[in-house]
């Protein structure tokens, strides 16, 4: 054996000779190959770029904004591309924001060419340019969509550097379909060099236009903060013969909206379940309703609401889309007329506060019946008093008062009533034209407390767990478990007194107007923390939980920092919360917007000489954008503690809350 073995060695280092010597070879050879395969690749990009340079041109603007949504707006030169030999040319719509004054095409022979702005995409942000030339011009020639890859290569083309050699980058298609259905995504370097300008494959054709565009927003500079990371994307050239067709009528297309608001833990994953329609809006038009699961879109299967998403963003405004939903067990086909902006929901006013509950062993009276009327309100002016019943609107009859609020809910100021009234036994009917809300709080106002309790007024507490912010609850002279309440969260302005003493101004006032009255400081006595709003929510729930409230008259507000707070749980409550009280508070957070199944009345309390009158006003304004039922109260004392007179007027304005 140990000959034998020897005997191989020879043999076996021989072998390692060759086989070294093959490696050697086999690695020159890939060495001389993969030099090859660069230069290769270098010429058949070069050749692509070659092929579709004289389609791609130079823009140049002259005069137009500053800046932009906050950016300070670009003025070199930008890229565009003939889609069409008399003279169309589509670019970015990011290079035109500005609004220039005029805008010069730079062929790429070198002829400059006036141009004119024909129409823009609002929704795949690509604006449609025309020059008029001389002789056809070249036009790109567009990629067949059904044969796009992801991973194959994609050269991003512009012509912002030099008019005579367009700039290139390469990279690879890295994905199909995003942005909810509008673009082509590549990881070659994209940003304001090459926006306007062509995404090309080997061939030279055309896969989409460069933009910058983001998932999240639709606004003109979304997006631009990816430049240059491998995060780009390109309008599909397929979708651009539609978009053009469109834009030579010389209208902007904007994205259409529905008017749903989905109620989904996770776009990606969750079903389109509908929680809330949007007063006035093409949902709304279409008859849809919450709890509807939508499950076609144009003709199309979504079982998420991402699909959802992806079906609605290839539609503009204007155009009439099929919906077909699941209510009831059964599918409902419906039609919405997509539009560009939803109208604020602007909530009628007919000017009474009804009865809230009949006295103890006294049995319900027909209809709705009224306990005020507000001066010069359409109420009053249709002559309507105290003790009247309404028991007919347009012709529907009214059991109760929450029938008649819903009846008046759904109805637009300006729009006229025809209102049956029982008084002493007769029946008359009386018009009335529905107004706006006042902006001024109502004085008179009588209480709704007809039989108080034996309660003298107490004073407890609520706790969280978890949160050290500490809470005290008054509840007022009369208060049953029985009879509901209204409901005021408050939030102390930060360095304020807090605690039982908090509740000290509000007591009188909770008192006459039977308000529960619960106080809370920020953890921190320099400041209320954005966190802390979930505290907030978590004391409102467990108050509505544990005390006996009125739904119609849960308010949330606060004193300065307090105040900004309260509008951010406002509006993420939007369920419960019916009133919002802001005292020399700034608003911050999206805005928040009315709805007729659960209204939410604004008062806004201004320190006129306050450092903050101006922004306040700023608010003001827009808030009555809105058209939000806007109340003022105007302190003529510089900002600090609550006045009685001012605690009067807010917890009256409470007391108001459940207005018709």
């Amino acid at each position: 054996m140990a000959e034998r073995a020897r005997m191989s060695n020879p043999r076996r280092l021989a072998a390692a000779k060759v086989l070294a010597a093959i490696l050697a070879a086999a690695a020159a050879l890939a060495t001389s190959r993969g030099a090859d395969l660069e230069k290769l690749e270098e010429e058949a990009f070069r050749a692509a770029v070659e092929k579709v340079a004289p389609s791609v041109v130079q823009i140049e603007t002259v005069g137009g904004q500053e800046q932009v949504a906050g950016m300070l707006a670009g003025t070199g030169p930008t890229t565009g591309v003939v889609l069409e030999p008399e003279g169309y040319i589509i670019s970015s719509s990011f290079n035109l924001a500005h609004n220039p004054a005029a805008i010069v095409v730079r062929l790429a022979d070198g002829h400059r060419l006036a141009a004119t702005l024909v129409a823009a995409d609002e929704s795949r942000k690509v604006s449609l340019l025309k020059v008029a030339p001389e002789k056809p011009l070249a036009a790109a020639e567009i990629a067949d969509p059904a044969e796009i890859r992801v991973g194959q290569w994609a050269i991003a083309v512009g012509r912002a550097f030099d008019h005579q050699q367009p700039n290139m980058a390469v990279g690879i298609v890295s994905g199909l379909d995003r942005v909810w259905g509008k673009a082509i995504q590549t990881d070659a370097a994209v940003s304001p060099n090459n926006y306007g300008g062509p995404l090309v494959d080997l061939d030279g054709r055309v896969l989409g236009i460069l933009v910058p565009m983001s998932p999240a927003s639709d606004e003109e500079t979304a997006g631009v903060e990816w430049y240059d990371s491998g995060i780009g994307f390109a309008v599909p050239g397929g979708a651009l013969r539609t978009i053009v067709r469109r834009l030579k009528e010389g209208r902007n297309l904007a994205p259409g909206l529905l008017g749903v608001t989905l109620d989904s833990a996770s776009v990606m994953t969750s079903a389109p379940l509908v929680a809330q329609v949007h007063a006035n809006s093409p949902a709304d038009e279409a008859g849809l309703r919450p709890g509807d699961r939508i499950v076609r879109i144009a003709g199309r299967a979504v079982e998420r609401s991402a699909e959802m998403r992806r079906e609605l963003a290839q539609h503009y405004a204007g155009d009439k889309v099929s919906i077909a939903v699941e209510r009831g067990g059964k599918t409902i086909e419906v039609e919405a007329a997509l539009v560009a902006r939803l109208e604020p929901y602007q909530c009628p006013v007919l000017g009474i506060l009804p009865e809230r509950q009949p006295a103890a062993g006294k049995p319900a009276a027909e209809g709705a019946p009224v306990r005020f009327v507000f001066p010069g309100s359409p109420a009053e002016k249709a002559g309507l008093a105290e003790g009247d019943r309404i028991v007919a609107v347009d012709g529907e009859p009214v059991p109760d008062a929450a029938t008649l609020r819903a009846g008046i809910a759904r109805r637009k100021p300006g729009e006229a009533v025809s209102l049956v009234v029982a008084r002493n036994g007769e029946q008359r009917t009386v018009k009335a034209t529905l107004e706006p809300s006042a902006e001024s709080i109502p004085a008179g106002v009588p209480t709704a407390v007809a039989e108080r309790g034996e309660n003298p007024g107490e004073t407890t507490s609520l706790t969280l767990p978890d949160w050290p912010n500490r809470a005290a609850v008054y509840l007022p002279k009369g208060y049953r478990p029985n009879a509901a309440a209204g409901l005021l969260l408050w939030l102390v302005a930060p360095g304020s007194t807090a605690g039982a003493s908090a509740i000290e101004p509000w007591k009188s006032q909770a008192d006459e107007r039977g308000l529960i009255v619960v106080v809370t400081e920020p953890s921190s006595p320099e400041r209320w923390l954005a966190r802390e709003a979930e505290m907030a929510e978590g004391l409102l729930r467990l108050a509505m939980k544990r005390f006996s409230v009125d739904p119609l008259r849960v308010a949330v507000g606060g004193q300065e920092g307090g105040g900004a707070l309260a509008y951010l749980v406002a509006g993420r409550q939007r369920d419960a919360v019916r009133g919002l009280v802001v005292v020399d508070g700034l608003l911050a957070g999206p805005p928040v917007r009315d709805d007729p199944r659960s209204r939410l009345s604004i008062l806004i309390a201004v320190s006129n000489a306050g450092p903050r009158a101006g922004q306040a006003e700023r608010t003001l304004a827009a808030l009555r954008q809105l058209k939000l039922p806007l109340a003022v109260l105007p302190r003529d004392a510089p900002p600090g503690a609550l006045e009685e007179s001012e605690a009067a007027a807010i917890a009256g304005w409470i007391d108001c809350l459940d207005r018709i």
